[in-house]
């Protein structure tokens, strides 16, 4: 699907990726689905940690990349924008070592 998207160009292909998933989450968060969000394979675990850190003190977009200036990020990645959406919704989030990702819950 990435791909397929990918001829639309760079800016539209991540709209509608974020406008595809957004409607694919909106049914899970509608019920109180509990969501995880995994660092394994992730390309850099301190960019992912900063992210999920800055979402949950409440930090917009602008703000957010503003904070990742640093490490070259321009733009937030669809996966962020789903968190961005889980905190709008109210979810509270908790680290998991053993599993070495978030877990998300609606209280």
């Amino acid at each position: 699907m990435w791909d397929t998207l990918g001829k639309l160009g760079e800016d539209q292909q991540k709209q509608a990726a974020w406008l595809i998933n957004q409607k694919a989450l909106q049914p899970f968060v509608e019920t109180g689905a509990p969501f995880e969000y995994t660092l394994k394979r992730v390309d850099n675990v301190k960019v992912e940690e900063q992210v999920v850190k800055l979402i949950w003190q409440g930090k917009g977009e602008t703000e957010i990349i503003k904070n990742l200036d640093a490490y070259g990020i321009t733009s937030l990645k669809v996966r962020w924008r789903e968190l961005l959406e889980l905190h709008q919704a109210g979810y509270q989030q908790s680290f998991d070592e053993a599993a070495n990702a978030y877990k998300m819950v609606k209280p």
